[in-house]
């Protein structure tokens, strides 16, 4: 699924991204972002949600 691959390497740059300051966690977050990562917590994937959880703490 070529979506699937999609979604893991954005929530990984994301968390990637929100990792270095404070500054840059916050912009990801008003950027309006929460609401399109959230709901991968629970995605089928296991490997997507290993990445959401592990990342996006």
């Amino acid at each position: 699924e070529p979506e699937l691959s999609l979604r893991r390497t954005a929530a990984c740059t994301l968390a990637d991204i929100a990792k270095h300051t404070p500054e840059l966690a916050q912009g990801i977050v008003d950027a309006g972002s929460v609401p399109f990562v959230a709901p991968l917590i629970s995605h089928s994937d296991a490997k997507l949600r290993k990445e959401v959880k592990t990342h996006m703490h």
